[in-house]
C-alpha cells in the first residue's frame, strides 16, 4: 500500500511514503525522514460501542511514543469506514511532520487479528483533579490548598458517571493530602454508589511543587519570562523552577499545615521546590510499596491525583522518553485508562475516556494557560 504524503509550501516538493498494512497486528510500517515509522491502531473499549477508533500510537526510529507525546508529530485518530480511513498528522515543533494523509487497505480490526491488549493484565485508572479557583485564575497552585470550584466539581461528578456507565467497580482509591484531589474522589465515588471504597492518601502524590512560582499567574509569566521559558518551567523532565523561602507569602501556610508533620519524612525534608524528575522520584516508593502490590494482589485501582505526579507516574509506566514528555498534557477532571502487563508495564498507550472532541478542547485549554492572549483584531 503506498501513501500519499503532499507537499506545501513549507514542506518542500510533493512526496510517498511507502508502508504495509501487516494484518497480523493491524500496524503499518514504512520509512519516514529516514526513521522507522511504527502506526497501531487501537480500539475504545467495547463496552463504548463507539465507531470512533482512539488516536493512534506511534515509532519513530526506533522509539515507542505514547499518546500526545511525539517527537515529530501526532496522530489524531482515524474512522474506519468501508476498510478506508482517514489518518490525520498534527505537527508539533519539527517542520518535517507529515500533514494530512489518507490510508487505503485492510480493515485493521480484520477477523483473526489479535487486540493490542491482548497481553493486558491489570487495568489502572488515573485522573487529574477536578478545575480550581487557581486553575481558573490561570495560577500556579501547587501545594496551596485550593478547593474545587463549581466546573471543577461537575468535572468530577461527570468523571463518577462516566465511570460509571463503562462498570468500573473500585477496590481501593489513592489521593494526595490536598483537598482538591480527596474532594475529587469522594465525587467520583458518589456517582458510581461506591461512597464506601476504602481511600488513602499520601503527599507522595501531590502536585509538583512550583517553589517561588506558586500563586503567580502563568499568562502574566509568559509576557515577562516568554512562553518557552514558562513551557519548560510546567512540562520539562529536569528543570526546577527557583525555590520557596520563608519570605513568600504562602511558605508559612503550606509547611505548618498539620498535614505535613504527619507524614513519612520530617518537614524540613520536604521539597521547597521540584522538577518533574523530582516528583518521580518522591512518587516511586509509594507506588512500589504501596499501589504496585495492590494492583498485583487483584485490586481495581483509582488514582485521584494532580497534573504532574500523573504525568510522572504515566512517564514512568508508559517509558515516555525525557524529551517527549513536554508534550504531555492532561486535563481536568478526565479518567485516563492505562492497561499494564505482568510486570506493570504499558501494553499501549493511555486511552481518555469520554467525549473524544471535548476531551482535546480541554487539552488545549490547558495547554493555552502558559501563552500571551493575543488581541482579536
Amino acid at each position: 500500500m503506498n501513501v500519499s504524503v503532499p507537499g506545501g509550501a513549507r514542506r518542500g516538493p510533493r512526496r510517498s511514503l511507502s508502508v504495509q498494512l501487516a494484518s497480523e497486528d493491524g500496524a503499518v510500517r514504512g520509512p519516514l525522514g529516514g526513521g522507522a515509522l511504527l502506526i497501531r491502531v487501537v480500539p475504545l473499549l467495547p463496552e463504548t460501542r463507539s465507531p470512533l477508533y482512539r488516536p493512534w500510537q506511534a515509532a519513530r526510529s526506533g522509539h515507542l511514543a505514547g499518546l500526545f507525546v511525539r517527537p515529530a508529530f501526532r496522530l489524531r485518530g482515524i474512522h474506519p469506514e468501508a476498510g478506508k480511513g482517514s489518518l490525520q498528522f498534527e505537527g508539533l515543533a519539527r517542520s518535517d511532520a507529515p500533514p494530512p494523509v489518507n490510508l487505503t487497505g485492510p480493515h485493521p480490526s480484520s477477523p483473526g487479528s489479535p487486540p493490542p491488549s491482548a497481553m493486558s493484565k491489570y487495568k489502572l485508572v488515573m485522573l487529574r483533579h477536578g478545575e480550581g479557583a487557581w486553575n481558573k485564575e490561570n495560577r500556579f497552585c501547587s501545594w496551596v490548598d485550593q478547593k474545587l470550584n463549581g466546573d471543577g466539581i461537575k468535572e468530577a461528578q461527570n468523571c463518577g458517571k462516566q465511570l460509571r456507565a463503562l462498570n468500573f467497580e473500585f477496590d481501593l482509591v489513592f489521593t494526595s493530602v490536598l483537598n482538591r484531589s480527596i474532594h475529587t474522589a469522594w465525587l467520583v465515588l458518589e456517582e458510581m454508589g461506591q461512597e464506601w471504597v476504602p481511600v488513602e492518601s499520601s503527599w507522595r502524590l501531590n502536585e509538583r511543587h512550583y517553589g517561588a512560582l506558586i500563586g503567580l499567574n502563568r499568562e502574566k509569566m509568559a509576557l515577562n519570562h516568554g512562553e518557552e521559558q514558562v513551557r519548560i518551567w510546567r512540562r520539562s523532565y529536569d528543570v526546577t523552577p527557583p525555590p520557596i523561602d520563608e519570605s513568600h507569602p504562602y511558605y508559612h501556610e503550606i509547611y505548618n499545615d498539620r498535614r505535613y508533620k504527619c507524614c513519612d519524612v520530617s518537614p524540613d525534608k520536604l521539597p521547597r521546590s521540584e522538577s518533574l524528575k523530582e516528583v518521580l522520584d518522591r512518587l516511586l516508593p509509594y507506588w512500589t510499596e504501596r499501589i504496585a502490590p495492590a494492583l498485583k494482589s487483584g485490586k481495581s485501582i483509582l488514582i485521584s491525583a494532580h497534573g504532574n505526579s500523573s504525568r510522572a507516574l504515566l512517564k514512568h509506566l508508559e517509558g515516555i522518553s525525557d524529551d517527549d514528555i513536554i508534550n504531555l498534557t492532561l486535563p481536568t477532571g478526565v479518567p485516563i485508562l492505562l492497561e499494564l502487563d505482568e510486570n506493570l508495564r504499558a501494553v499501549g498507550p493511555h486511552q481518555f475516556l469520554g467525549d473524544q472532541e471535548a476531551i482535546q478542547a480541554a487539552i488545549k485549554k490547558v495547554e493555552d494557560q502558559g501563552k500571551v492572549k493575543r488581541a482579536e483584531k
